[in-house]
């Protein structure tokens, strides 16, 4: 009806889903949209217009996901996958029984020497056995008859059993897990005030259509996306929806053409801090933005793990396999004319013989043990299939600060009047007693004012008597650092002293739109001051002069070669670097008690005068180099989020062995006139030279087509992104995340080859895509040994081997796998190979997962 205002669909592409949001009701004149959605400033819409648009679009609610009865999740729990393939081997072991049972008193079937010369294997078996009086009493080949038909329904049985326990026990842990729409629903409010017929009521919010003219405050929650028409005060929290942690101001300007960014758009669900607001609704239900992350995070579907994806490829491989081997059988009984009876049931033996009916225990199990280990360590498994899927990482994606830094961050160096000056460091436990050396320096003091001033953070309450690293402090981190230096400066208090005396008339936060924050104070009875800070290069943007051995001069080539040079310096430490300046402001301009615009400014922020930098040291956490060591040994790639320069991040992960030390990277981080980033470029080539590491800024990892990104994430063994700066850094090996992940890997496979002998030859050509792990993980070899000792304690040990009914090992036998082993391990290193020198072609497509 009104365009956007379609009839809500409940299976949309996820390729619409994911596509960013096109509107332009933030941007059309007020006018412009009441007419579009005949609708009043004041009175809003009608209840008969309103209860159309209801029945036309739906109610104001997001459609939960398709339910799936708890009926149909317990039956796939215990007859899908490979359990349908053990219940077929059951089944088969009971008919086998029930034909065996059948032909026990066919006098016509011979129970002596015909047994599939099962006499020869019984009378082996049961050694121990042969002076008993049921031995005697039947004589070998009856005997053998009947074990064999007990083992065919104890098998039976035992295969039911084992299938339904570990089915059931699969169904609870996927029961425990919570539901993901629950927490979308607990973001809707219940009712809200709308205005229609120009009568303010009070309705349930899922009765809001498009063109309602809604009221809110402090405390609501924002009950549909809408334009906002008045504002009183108004901010909202976002974080939900953006990230940003500080409140957003909400009005009537169109600021940008971001409806996430923009000013005059509240949208649904988001929490009304303060202040009060009117508005009109311009999209309901799925259609919201809230909607949108809603069906997208529910239809996305997480596909099988990679171990539901082995044991699929593998029941393919086993039925086969199976099936073959005893058609085979059944056509030689056949040959041999043994009945056609005893052929079928010897056909169901066989197949249910090469059905390795442990391993879906031994998968449950392993999980299991994992799952508990890792709950001891503070990491709560939601989904079983989860742990397996962790023990099969490729990727983590991380956040730098605080993550794989300590977020405790310290002021390390100064640059003012040219040259970059070593910090007064903070004591970690005792009050500062050091000599304070550059307060004579009049840079010095104007830096350290703007310092002071532009700021957010403050100290809880005064801590006078504990140690300034250790008070509390509110604030980011580079806040809290800045913050403490300051108070180190000027002295314990002097600060919020010093803040009383300029005390802030208006403040712009800082955002990732403008990468700056300021702050305005009176610096005197007849002038203002405006103080700012943020990211260098945007503050030496904003510049047109700059501080220096207390003259002010005109921003030069070559101050700006300086500044950039100290600027890359200081970043190649591995530090944080701000940028500070302010604007004395004009007495006549701006004379005390101008009423500041904070929203839309009426004051300048532009041509200010620079006054210096402060660098920041934000450590690594201790045990972060070692992890990533043993994140390369295992094969993972990592990826890391920051909002540092490239060189900064480079420096970081320098210091924590992302990068080693001395390699060649190569930087893309700022256009290239040569090249055209919509092409496809080649590795080594161009650009993206033959080297292990790569930086990336953002804005050129953004132009990149598909394939180019492709070239890079493929062939660079580190990578560096910056958004606005990203690090990404890229660790090409696989398999598995850490030992216990790989233990269960290992185990799994084991299983799968189902016998201790092969599993010794898996073991020495377990596959690692990239490079050879072999005796890296103490944890697998240790199992391995282990295990090893123990076949060979059970098949030679006297009287152990007769009471389980084994056979000794023969070692001329165990030679028979050793040509396997050996000609599997040959096949990895050529697979290895061209996977290493031919990476996207077909054998790595095929085998490198």
């Amino acid at each position: 009806m009104f365009g956007c205002c379609k009839k809500k669909k409940t299976n949309k592409s996820l390729d619409e889903l994911k596509k960013d949001i096109v509107i332009d009701d933030h941007e059309i004149p007020l006018d412009e949209l009441l007419k579009r959605y005949s609708s009043s400033e004041t009175a809003g819409i009608s209840e008969a217009e309103a209860a159309t648009r209801l029945k036309t679009d739906g109610p104001n609610a997001l459609t939960p996901p398709k339910q799936t009865s708890k009926w149909v999740k317990l039956a796939a729990s215990i007859f899908g996958g490979f359990n349908f393939l053990l219940w077929c081997a059951a089944v088969a072991s009971a008919v086998g029984y029930g034909m065996d049972l059948s032909m026990s008193g066919d006098e016509d079937v011979p129970k002596d020497n015909v047994r599939f010369d099962m006499n020869l294997l019984f009378t082996r078996r049961f050694a121990p056995l042969r002076g008993s009086n049921l031995l005697a009493s039947h004589g070998p080949g009856e005997f053998a008859w009947k074990m064999s038909i007990a083992i065919m329904m104890y098998m039976a049985i035992i295969l039911a059993t084992v299938v339904t326990v570990t089915g059931f026990f699969d169904f609870y842990q996927d029961r425990k897990s919570g539901n993901l729409m629950d927490s979308f629903a607990n973001m809707i409010p219940p009712k809200t005030l709308v205005v229609r017929d120009g009568t303010t009521k009070e309705i349930e919010v899922k009765d809001l259509v498009v063109g309602d003219l809604v009221r809110f405050r402090g405390g609501d929650r924002v009950p549909a996306d809408l334009r906002v028409t008045l504002a009183r005060g108004l901010k909202v929290d976002n974080s939900s929806l953006t990230g940003e942690s500080d409140p957003q101001t909400r009005n009537t300007n169109f600021t940008s053409k971001n409806p996430l960014e923009t000013k005059n758009l509240c949208l649904f669900s988001t929490s009304v801090l303060e202040g009060s607001g009117e508005g009109i609704i311009i999209r309901t239900g799925d259609r919201t933005v809230v909607g949108r992350i809603a069906a997208l995070t529910t239809q996305v579907d997480s596909g099988p793990t990679p171990l539901a994806k082995e044991i699929n490829h593998f029941i393919k491989i086993i039925s086969v396999v199976a099936f073959t081997v005893g058609v085979a059988f059944f056509v030689l009984a056949v040959v041999y004319e043994y009945p056609l009876l005893k052929a079928i049931v010897f056909f169901m033996g066989i197949v249910v013989a090469n059905v390795p009916e442990g391993i879906v225990p031994t998968v449950t199990v392993s999980l299991t043990l994992t799952a508990v280990k890792m709950r001891k360590k503070f990491c709560l498994v939601k989904k079983l299939q989860a742990v397996e899927t962790l023990g099969s990482t490729s990727t983590i994606c991380s956040d730098k600060t605080g993550t794989l830094t300590q977020n405790r961050m310290t002021v390390t160096h100064l640059w003012f009047d040219g040259h970059i000056r070593d910090a007064e460091l903070l004591p970690p436990n005792d009050h500062f007693h050091g000599e304070k050396r550059y307060l004579e320096n009049d840079s010095y003091q104007k830096l350290l004012r703007c310092a002071t001033l532009c700021s957010r953070s403050h100290f809880r309450v005064p801590e006078f008597d504990v140690p300034l690293a250790k008070r509390v402090v509110n604030g980011d981190a580079s806040e809290v650092a800045i913050m403490r230096y300051c108070e180190m400066i000027r002295g314990d208090g002097q600060v919020d002293e010093f803040r009383k005396t300029m005390p802030k008339i208006g403040e712009i936060p800082f955002n990732s739109t403008n990468k700056y924050q300021l702050s305005i104070h009176p610096m005197s009875d007849k002038q203002n001051i405006l103080v700012m800070k943020g990211a260098p290069e945007k503050i030496l943007k904003l510049c047109s002069s700059y501080y220096h051995n207390g003259e002010t001069k005109n921003v030069s080539k070559k101050f700006e070669k300086d500044f950039q040079k100290a600027y890359e310096t200081l970043g190649s430490y591995g530090e944080r670097v701000l940028g500070f300046c302010d604007l004395e402001m004009s007495t006549t301009k701006f004379p005390p008690g101008y009423q500041f615009n904070m929203e839309d400014p009426n004051f300048p922020i532009k041509n200010l005068r620079f006054l210096g930098l402060i660098a920041m040291i934000d450590p690594p956490r201790p045990g972060v180099p070692e992890a990533v060591r043993v994140c390369q040994n295992a094969g993972i790639r990592v990826v890391m989020v920051t909002g540092d320069h490239p060189i900064t991040a480079r420096a970081i992960a320098t210091q924590v062995h992302i990068i080693e030390q001395n390699e060649q990277v190569t930087e893309i981080v700022a256009p290239d006139p040569k090249c055209d980033p919509a092409s496809d470029e080649i590795y080594g080539k161009g650009r993206l030279k033959a080297t292990g590491a790569v930086v990336i800024h953002g804005e050129q990892l953004s132009t990149m087509s598909p394939k180019t990104l492709k070239t890079v994430v493929t062939n660079y063994h580190q990578i560096s992104k910056s958004i606005g700066m990203l690090l990404l850094w890229n660790i090409l090996l696989h398999y598995c995340s850490y030992s216990m992940g790989r233990f269960i890997r290992f185990e799994n496979k084991k299983k799968l080859f189902g016998d201790a002998r092969i599993g010794v030859s898996s073991f020495i050509i377990i596959r690692m895509n990239m490079n050879i792990l072999f005796f890296r993980n103490q944890v697998l070899n240790t199992s391995v040994i282990f295990t090893c000792f123990l076949a060979t304690f059970v098949l030679n040990t006297p009287f152990v081997n007769e009471v389980l009914g084994v056979q000794g090992f023969r070692l001329e036998i165990g030679f028979l796998a050793l040509p396997f082993a050996f000609a599997i391990g040959l096949y990895d290193e050529f697979r290895r190979f061209f996977i290493r020198n031919y990476p996207g072609g077909y054998i790595y497509k095929e085998t490198f997962y």
